[in-house]
């Protein structure tokens, strides 16, 4: 999952689509499936480069560790409060 979300952001933010391509994988009825995201986006060159996922696994990791710690918060908040049965 982690690979699927690290590769549909470097599309989206390297060349502004989802699925472009998708008919090398799937045949020719996937030709159809390309999403463009922003009309008139060319991309950020850094994203499409192997510098880009480097980046982009770090920012993943980021968010996994600050919604980690966020519910670990929530959970010491729910059990500093006390009962109300």
């Amino acid at each position: 999952l982690v690979l699927i979300a690290l590769g549909a952001v470097r599309e989206a933010l390297g060349q502004g689509t989802l699925l472009a391509g998708a008919e090398l994988l799937f045949g020719p009825a996937a030709a159809a499936w390309e999403v463009r995201l922003v009309p008139g986006f060319e991309g950020w060159l850094l994203a499409a480069l192997p510098p880009g996922a480097f980046i982009g696994l770090g920012f993943l990791v980021a968010g996994k560790q600050w919604l980690d710690q966020r519910a670990s918060r929530r959970a010491t908040a729910a059990e500093a409060m006390p009962s109300q049965a």
